[in-house]
């Protein structure tokens, strides 16, 4: 489906794994003394798989098709789409597709609604950035900086000629 516009950027994607990896990974992350950044760390993580999971559902579905799916930010139905759509992907994310309930509620996470211990966060982390790798794999040019400018030009006045 070549041409076709996403809703999904996949620079979004990107800025959400670098950010989760900022929180979690940055010398000055003590995670210890401020557990918020656990928090922010695992939204970024779920935003990642959400995304991935959507922008894939949208390059492998006839447009109707995906904007007939409902609750597109319930995990467990995406997931339940991907495998549906994707033999593999149960079985290349079974983490993600066990824990598809608790990893939505990663959401609220960014509120500090949620209670994250640092070995939970460093595995969903793991698991995003799993994701991530394959995404990137499946869709090599997507990030291109010609692609990516191109893309964002038609969103925003920011990139508009004087």
């Amino acid at each position: 489906m070549a041409g076709r516009e996403h809703n999904i950027h996949p620079m979004d994607i990107q800025m959400d794994m670098e950010e989760a990896k900022r929180l979690l990974f940055h010398p000055s992350a003590n995670t210890r003394d401020n557990p918020f950044r656990l928090n922010k760390a695992c939204f970024f993580c779920e935003q990642v798989i959400e995304k991935v999971m959507k922008y894939d559902l949208e390059v492998m579905l006839h447009p109707k098709e995906y904007r007939q799916i409902e609750n597109k930010h319930n995990i467990s139905v995406m997931c339940v789409k991907m495998a549906e759509h994707n033999k593999r992907f149960s079985r290349n994310h079974p983490y993600i597709v066990k824990n598809a309930p608790d990893l939505g509620k990663l959401n609220g996470a960014r509120y500090g609604h949620v209670r994250i211990t640092q070995a939970d966060a460093q595995k969903i982390y793991s698991e995003a950035k799993k994701m991530y790798d394959e995404f990137l794999k499946l869709h090599p040019n997507v990030l291109s900086p010609k692609k990516s400018a191109k893309s964002y030009k038609k969103l925003s006045p920011l990139f508009e000629k004087d």
